[in-house]
């Protein structure tokens, strides 16, 4: 008699890309978030939360017994991920290593004791030295509320009032270069670079602003140097905060080097591009780290084709035109379908949230972004129809 898979209880900001992962590995997924997509929805229970992060609590009451694990966001509430680990197991990093990894001074404090490259840091703009800041808040997400500030002298900054040391905010000097997210694997003090993509930052054709995050194209191809630099990253890490999992580093890569603006100690947006272009099945990897210690071996350094994704976020409020529900109920019946995070029809839209996701497949970076941009277009002017 064949048992029964076992359930993996998801919850974060987004659960649907984990759960995916998670029903190619054999578990039976159990999701709730802020959205219970319609493809979400189809593959397994989900329950929509209104009251976010705290009513992921009620929801992990409610989830039939099995392992839990966290998706976006959920980093940012140490509290709540302990307090939902008290009555069932979790598959990723403590409240006590949330708390330590996200905290930047405490990571540049590792990296720069590994001799690695980072950005300087500041709590006060009236202190920072002359040049190009990110006011970033402590509990961030995506992009959402960071800010660039341009600081000339000293005094000038001291004059327009700053900041002081106000609760929640820090300043991280801006690097010129390409921003970048590499994804890993840890355990024991280890860490296994599964791959790195290039980020879809503020992209104006996906409606994003500032520097919201808006998708990902992906695996880059890395010179011996570079998956090095990163290697050496993704050991520090893992080894100064004990992560335990899969987590991601956003980062900014020039030529001199990579410098790690960000730490994500769980399942990242980006993994779903890697899991795409070179098959692998990102929460089996999770899971055998969090159960036994296990690594997997690197994947193929040079892969044979790219993926990306991209998320479109709403130009303006209102309903979406029975076109578009169309095209969303033709991507809900397909079998590999190029949208994802499916929003259930009669959904009316506010302007800066998100619509969907697309997916697509390339024999190159460019080739990717053409048809993401060119698949944007399409679907916006079905929403706006």
């Amino acid at each position: 008699m064949q048992s029964m898979p076992e359930t993996l209880v998801i919850l974060g900001a987004s659960a649907r890309a984990a759960a995916f992962s998670a029903r190619r590995a054999g578990f039976a997924p159990w999701g709730a978030d802020l959205f219970a997509d319609a493809d979400l929805s189809a593959i397994s229970p989900a329950r929509r939360v209104a009251r976010y992060p705290a009513e992921l609590v009620e929801a992990a009451e409610a989830a039939p017994p099995g392992p839990w694990m966290f998706t976006g966001a959920l980093e940012n509430y140490p509290e709540l991920v302990d307090r939902i680990a008290a009555a069932r197991r979790l598959w990723g990093n403590c409240g006590a290593v949330l708390r330590r990894v996200r905290d930047p001074w405490r990571v540049r404090e590792a990296l720069v004791a590994a001799r690695l490259p980072c950005p300087l840091l500041g709590s006060d703009r009236r202190s920072l030295p002359p040049g190009v800041w990110m006011r970033k808040p402590l509990r961030s997400a995506g992009g959402a509320r960071i800010q660039k500030i341009s600081v000339v002298r000293a005094s000038a900054a001291a004059r327009s009032g700053g900041d002081g040391h106000r609760r929640g905010v820090y300043y991280q000097q801006a690097i010129r270069g390409e921003t970048a997210s590499g994804v890993y694997v840890a355990a024991e003090g280890r860490a296994r670079l599964l791959g790195v993509t290039r980020q879809l930052s503020g992209a104006a054709w996906c409606g994003a602003e500032g520097v919201q995050y808006a998708g990902s194209i992906g695996p880059l191809v890395l010179s011996d140097e570079q998956r090095g630099a990163w290697r050496r990253i993704g050991d520090c890490l893992a080894r100064s905060f004990s992560l335990v999992g899969l987590f991601g580093v956003d980062a900014v890569v020039n030529t001199q080097g990579v410098f790690p603006v960000e730490v994500n100690p769980r399942y990242t947006a980006s993994i779903e591009v890697l899991e795409r272009a070179l098959d692998l099945t990102a929460i089996a990897l999770h899971a055998r780290a969090c159960r036994t210690g296990e690594l997997p071996d690197e994947p193929p350094v040079r892969p044979d084709g790219v993926c990306g994704k991209a998320i479109l976020y709403a130009r303006r409020n209102g309903p979406a035109s029975p076109a578009f529900w169309r095209f969303v109920e033709d991507a809900l019946g397909r079998r590999n379908p190029d949208a994802a995070d499916l929003p259930h029809r009669g959904q009316v839209f506010q302007a800066g949230r998100p619509v969907l996701t697309l997916l697509a497949d390339g024999e190159c970076e460019s080739d990717v972004l053409n048809r993401l941009q060119r698949r944007a277009a399409e679907a916006f002017e079905l929403l706006e129809a």
